[in-house]
């Protein structure tokens, strides 16, 4: 079998382990030298669970005077992360190194730890083709052995023609087919009829008779019609004096690995759209503030009389619909900012059932079955009502002649269950079922995709879903589907159990317009047209504002007018100086100080920055008139 060290590139910098080595060993530089255990930067990395990084070495106490560091090649920067194989060892690390310092962001963090993880599959798929190599190149007396013991692959043989002349147990187990059924029989039979038309098992032994092997990867067919993807390899039988009688054909079922395989696939191809989504849905933000708030001034001083009001309406209307269309993108991308408490999903359900109703129509017969002890989660309450609206609008839609939509509670204990990919535990489950069309399989595995859609145009945004997934993943659940053509769909979302009382949640009273103000607002924000709009909203509300484009040029105004300044409102994400960063200078000069933070970023950005808490003032943008001057009485009246 090959060793994992053997499929190392001898010119790379890596750090080389050994199984049953809790260590490294030694360091490999690109010239050949060696570094001792003692002063490699890979020795602290590879026995580490998270990725090691140093920004600056000649700052660290562990590397100030390492030789590394202090002479050639005068390392500044080191992040490494551990490479581990499937033997559960370390093997090495994978590393990147400067002669400078610098500061490893998240987003270069987490491409790093994708690089190793792409690391390992790939040593593990070289580790992988050279026992295949090493199984093709077998004696005829091995090969013997292993047809009278081995039940887990599929092993026999094939004349010149193509013909089946042996088989084995592992091969009845895997096919469905026994000796007698076979024996003589044309080995495409195995085949889809697809790929029989296209000549794919006559092009297989072509190639094993040309190359002397030959391998192939495909969906192969069992004797009841259930599909199966195997690995094949097909190796040359020749006889002492050289002259080739057929072929040994090993046959192995990886279709609990091509699963598995997609479902990383999938996985990864969703958050880098999630990325995409919610980096578009910041930048929009800004954009739609000034948009909307602009919109609501001017509304505000022309008549409504007047041909002009019902164009800005228009605009308005239109930044609107843009926002709403903002806050999905961020609901899919799991980037929006959200409002948990502890409460019972039964209630939900209670609360939702009559505006479900008006939703699904007379000819869906609605049914709700909730559990009569269920435990309690914590999630925000409006998300998940409209995750249980999304749901249930995508039923309706799946039952054009009527049906029934059932939604269900339950209490429901995990246990390491592999397909789910939740951790162990207790759940509460939410189902909701239609008898609808139902879907097939490439179907299902598209449905949870942003702007994937099955209706005609103009009947869906595609995005439905998508919202959903977002939703729930983001509020630390999963969900699974399950659907078949003509039998209807099932969703189950499950979502981690708490010990703790549900809390009543009191809606803010829309309705009262905030009051007006006399104080002085130090506002702080890069974004020229957001700063300007801010202002304007402000002093027309009566408050004296002092405007800063940055964090150090709000410190000068700070110094000139410590003792006048009520309140700071600030961005979180600013060059030169975040939010965080200035909100602390600024306390160090008066504790008294009210802040007010606002962003268009995510949540996890903003809790980078070291922003988000309990007792921390917060404004997501878009902002308009009534939120911010909403929010700035709140902040100085509390």
């Amino acid at each position: 079998m090959a060793r994992f060290g053997d499929l190392w590139d001898a010119h790379r910098v890596a750090v080389s382990g050994r199984p049953g080595a809790s260590v490294v060993q030694v360091c490999r530089w690109p010239r050949g030298k060696e570094t001792p255990r003692s002063l490699a930067f890979c020795a602290h990395a590879i026995q580490g669970d998270e990725t090691f990084v140093v920004p600056d070495a000649t700052r660290d106490p562990r590397f100030l005077d390492n030789p590394l560091v202090t002479s050639d090649p005068h390392i500044r920067f080191y992040s490494g992360t551990p490479i581990q194989v499937s033997e559960r060892h370390r093997l090495g690390t994978l590393c990147v190194i400067d002669r400078v310092p610098r500061e490893l962001t998240p987003f270069q963090q987490r491409a790093l730890e994708t690089l190793a993880r792409q690391v390992e599959a790939q040593l593990e798929l070289r580790r992988h083709s050279r026992e295949l190599k090493e199984e093709a190149s077998v004696t005829e007396r091995i090969l013997g052995d292993l047809i009278d013991g081995v039940r887990d692959y599929a092993i026999y043989a094939l004349s010149e023609d193509g013909r089946i002349s042996m088989w084995n147990a592992g091969a009845e187990r895997l096919t469905g087919y026994s000796e007698k059924e076979v024996l003589g029989r044309d080995s495409s039979r195995f085949y889809r009829p697809e790929d029989v038309a296209t000549g794919r098992p006559k092009q297989l032994v072509e190639r094993a008779r040309r190359d002397g092997r030959a391998e192939d990867e495909g969906w192969r067919v069992r004797k009841d019609g259930t599909r199966f993807w195997a690995n094949v390899v097909l190796t040359e039988l020749r006889r002492p004096g050289g002259e080739r009688v057929g072929f040994a054909k090993i046959t192995r079922d990886l279709t609990e690995r091509r699963r598995l395989e997609q479902q990383v696939f999938d996985a990864q191809k969703m958050e880098a759209i999630g990325v995409l989504a919610g980096g578009i849905a910041h930048d929009f933000n800004n954009i739609l503030s000034v948009i909307l708030s602009y919109s609501e001034l001017l509304l505000s001083e022309i008549p409504l009389s007047e041909p002009m009001w019902a164009d800005v309406e228009e605009i308005r209307s239109a930044g609107r619909r843009a926002q709403e269309l903002t806050k999905q993108l961020l609901a899919f991308s799991r980037r929006q900012l959200l409002n948990p408490v502890t409460l019972d999903l039964n209630r939900v359900l209670e609360n939702t059932v009559r505006m479900l109703k008006r939703v699904v129509g007379e000819d869906i017969e609605l049914s709700v079955i909730t559990a009569p002890t269920l435990s309690t989660t914590s999630v925000d309450p409006s998300q998940i009502e409209q995750v249980v609206l999304n749901l249930a609008v995508n039923a309706r839609d799946a039952m054009p002649r009527g049906g029934r939509l059932t939604l269900e509670t339950a209490n429901v204990e995990l246990r390491g269950d592999a397909d789910r990919g939740l951790v162990p535990g207790s759940y509460v489950l939410l189902s909701v079922s239609d008898t609808g069309d139902g879907m097939d399989e490439a179907t299902c595995a598209r449905i949870f995709e942003p702007f994937f859609t099955t209706k005609t145009k103009g009947k869906g945004t595609g995005l439905g879903l998508a919202i959903v997934f977002g939703i729930v993943r983001q509020s630390g659940g999963d969900i699974e589907v399950s659907s078949e053509p003509g039998m209807g769909t099932t969703f189950r979302l499950y979502f981690p159990r708490v010990n703790e009382a549900p809390r009543d949640v009191q809606p803010t009273d829309a309705s009262v317009k905030p009051r007006r103000g006399t104080e002085t607002v130090l506002l702080v924000e890069d974004e020229d047209p957001v700063r300007g709009l801010c202002q304007v909203i402000l002093q027309r509300a009566g408050y004296h504002v002092l405007e800063a484009h940055s964090g150090p040029d709000a410190l000068l105004i700070a110094e000139q007018h410590a003792e006048t300044i009520h309140l700071v409102v600030t961005d979180v994400v600013m060059p030169r100086m975040s939010g965080r960063e200035l909100v602390e200078k600024l306390l160090a000069l008066r504790p008294s100080l009210r802040v007010l933070y606002m962003s268009g970023y995510t949540d996890d950005d903003v809790l980078r920055h070291g922003v988000l808490g309990n007792s921390v003032n917060f404004l997501l943008k878009p902002i308009t008139p009534e939120s911010l001057t909403r929010k700035v009485r709140e902040v100085l009246d509390a």
